[in-house]
């Protein structure tokens, strides 16, 4: 994948993390603490700046209670939404509702 792509997708992780988190009223470290890593490494992956290993976000998604799915299509949805907004040709991504916005939220299992 290209750098740009990376960078893209590195980008819409962060969002999603980050709201995610906000969503829970957590801190940067207590989300830290709760995925057992420094609370610089949550500043990289919500700045975009770096991305967490499969195994951190597996735990991010359990200790938030999402589904690591909706985490994903939650990203691919960011990115495909940021990419459209750098090209000036592509059509308007769709507008977010309520229910795509707490997609984040508790799973509904």
């Amino acid at each position: 994948m290209p750098r740009a792509k990376n960078d893209l997708y590195a980008r819409a992780l962060g969002i999603s993390l980050r709201a995610a988190r906000k969503y829970r009223n957590w801190s940067m470290t207590e989300l830290a603490r709760k995925v057992n890593v420094s609370r610089s490494a949550v500043a990289s992956w919500e700045g975009g700046r770096g991305s967490p290993s499969w195994a951190h976000l597996v735990t991010f998604a359990t200790v938030c209670n999402v589904k690591l799915s909706s985490l994903i299509i939650s990203v691919e949805k960011a990115a495909a939404m940021m990419e459209s907004q750098n090209d000036p040709t592509a059509e308007p991504a769709p507008a977010t509702n309520n229910a795509q916005r707490k997609s984040l939220g508790a799973s509904r299992d």
